[in-house]
């Protein structure tokens, strides 16, 4: 049976609400099992971790030494956001991004993954005409990547005139700087070096630089990683992660300064701003009874001990006091993990909600969880490994979700009943319960608009 055919069928199952669906769903779980064995790769395969929320991106860093020390930075202030990125880098000591271009080293490293975003540094003399077809010849072999481009507008040495920034900086159509081959090029810029200038400017802090006076210290790569962000992102980085060895007023300064340089002229960064946020409601698991799971071989429910995700177990996951509001519409919605053991594991899950105004507690009896009625949209994935130390989200559940708001009789305050199922997966990963630890229960994340 073709890939196809065979994704088409398994469609077509999980879509269809039939009585018998309801009454057997075991039964069809195990179908379904025998059915993906066939075609397990080419249609399961989870969508990567930064297409399922903005904030869950791949960077790539190519540049030199100029570049280095931000990954963790850059990193902490992600996680410290709630994503879980993944960062790399190719820096070399001197490289320009004509010898960049020539290196298989950074070449292998653009095509190893499908990237948000690669940042180009060019050498810190600047970047100027006779460097640009390096710089377009980079942006090409991204874009065929499927990946974009984006510039990283290196600083000055400390001792400097402002005016010096001007060739860094530069204006569109011109020869010398990042805004012309940028705008040329269609490419988001970062603007690190025009912050440090404008952190020189005021005056207020001066220890952005390492002893050499040319590299950056930790001041100045907090500050970078901070701009990164925002260029990235969209999004401020006030509030969000800062090193303990900065003065909290310091880091907190830096935090805004960087958002106002990026923000105050993001068209000529060609940097897009995030809109405001959504409103949103995060609900975990918050009682023992709320978490259950049961064996597809015989049936046995418990409630008690971790979650296994796979090898034939079904697990329903009950959020009480859901504070959406009927008719609104569901841009968004997650179920987030903290991992036990076996999270590299690989495995494939269904989920679906229950079919209920609101759904009622879970009762312990064999069978009782397959036997639950379900809503017409699921979703099927085989997610990603399983970063230690963090939630984990699932992809988007927000048709599931929808679904339920819509119902005449839901109203706000209503509770959601999620079903994650095993589909023919021989290992499992075992999750946070809130009997484990209550503190890190699962928990159900909705972006909605009113």
């Amino acid at each position: 049976m073709s890939h196809t055919l065979t994704r088409n069928y398994f469609l077509l199952a999980v879509k269809t609400k039939t009585a018998w669906w309801s009454g057997s769903r075991r039964f069809l779980l195990a179908a379904l099992a025998a059915l993906l064995a066939t075609a397990f790769v080419e249609f399961v395969e989870a969508e990567p971790a930064y297409a399922r929320r903005p904030i869950d991106s791949r960077i790539l860093l190519i540049g030199n030494s100029f570049s280095r020390g931000l990954k963790p930075r850059l990193k902490s202030l992600i996680r410290s956001a709630g994503g879980n990125p993944l960062i790399k880098s190719v820096a070399k000591n001197g490289a320009t991004l004509a010898s960049h271009v020539s290196s298989a080293t950074t070449l292998s490293r653009i095509s190893s993954e499908p990237w948000d975003y690669v940042l180009l540094q060019e050498q810190s003399l600047g970047i100027f005409n006779v460097r640009y077809p390096a710089a377009r010849t980079l942006d090409a072999y991204i874009a065929a990547n499927g990946s974009q481009s984006m510039f990283f507008m290196t600083w000055r040495d400390r001792d400097d005139a402002l005016t010096a920034y001007d060739s860094l900086r530069g204006v569109p159509g011109g020869e010398v700087g990042y805004v012309p081959i940028a705008t040329e090029l269609g490419a988001p810029l970062a603007p690190i070096g025009w912050a440090f200038r404008n952190v020189v400017e005021r005056g207020l802090y001066t220890g952005l630089w390492a002893k050499d006076a040319h590299h950056a210290g930790s001041a100045g790569r907090y500050l970078a990683a901070c701009v990164i962000y925002a260029s990235v992102f969209g999004k401020s980085p006030e509030g969000l992660w800062a090193p303990g060895s900065l003065d909290p007023a310091e880091a907190s300064y830096y935090q805004s300064l960087a958002a106002e340089t990026v923000f105050t002229e993001a068209d000529v960064w060609n940097v897009t701003v995030a809109p405001p946020p959504l409103p949103a409601v995060q609900v975990a698991v918050s009682g023992s009874a709320d978490d259950a799971m049961e064996s597809l071989t015989n049936g046995q429910v418990s409630s008690a001990g971790s979650l296994s995700f796979g090898a034939g177990k079904i697990n329903a996951l009950r959020f009480r006091n859901i504070a959406v509001p009927r008719g609104a519409t569901v841009i968004a919605a997650q179920l987030e993990v903290a991992p036990g053991s076996g999270r590299v594991n690989p495995i494939t899950l269904l989920y679906q909600a229950v079919s209920a105004d609101s759904a009622p507690p879970l009762n312990t009896a064999n069978w009782s969880l397959s036997s639950l009625s379900t809503g017409s949209n699921s979703l099927v994935e085989a997610p990603p490994a399983y970063e230690s130390g963090s939630y984990n989200a699932s992809g988007d559940l927000a048709p599931l979700i929808q679904e339920l708001i819509d119902r005449p009789g839901w109203s706000p305050g209503n509770a959601i009943t999620l079903l994650v199922s095993d589909l023919g997966s021989s290992a499992a990963r075992t999750v946070k319960s809130y009997d484990v630890r209550p503190s890190l229960a699962p928990r159900l994340q909705i972006e909605y608009l009113p």
